[in-house]
């Protein structure tokens, strides 16, 4: 299923310490858990989020596919590319509050992303 959809804002990399120093308060960690994720690592990674869309109810998989055949559910997440079909039909489902999106209608009259790229969870 499909949960949320969101924007990448940036991207940091840089030793665990600079990461907790600067994101620690905002990634519901407690220390102890951020250090032993991190723990022999020299550089990390900090992704900021924005435009957090939460999708209630969710899109199940295989509404997704009747529209998307093409469609691999990622592990964690996936960059979509302004333009992909995925992108446009998860946006279409936000904007119209669709349950069902195998009936959707074509969404190409929906304005474009203002960044290039958006991640799905």
């Amino acid at each position: 299923m499909v949960e949320l959809l969101c924007l990448v804002d940036s991207v940091h990399v840089h030793s665990p310490r600079k990461i907790w120093d600067r994101f620690g308060e905002q990634t519901g960690l407690e220390r102890r858990d951020f250090d032993l994720y991190f723990r022999g690592v020299k550089k990390g990674c900090a992704i900021v989020f924005s435009e957090i869309v939460s999708l209630d109810p969710v899109l199940p998989l295989d509404s997704i596919r009747v529209r998307v055949g093409s469609f691999l559910p990622p592990q964690f997440f996936r960059i979509l590319q302004a333009g992909s079909p995925e992108l446009r039909l998860f946006r279409s489902a936000v904007n119209l509050g669709l349950t069902d999106i195998s009936k959707n209608r074509s969404d190409s009259s929906l304005p474009p992303l203002r960044r290039e790229q958006a991640g799905a969870w």
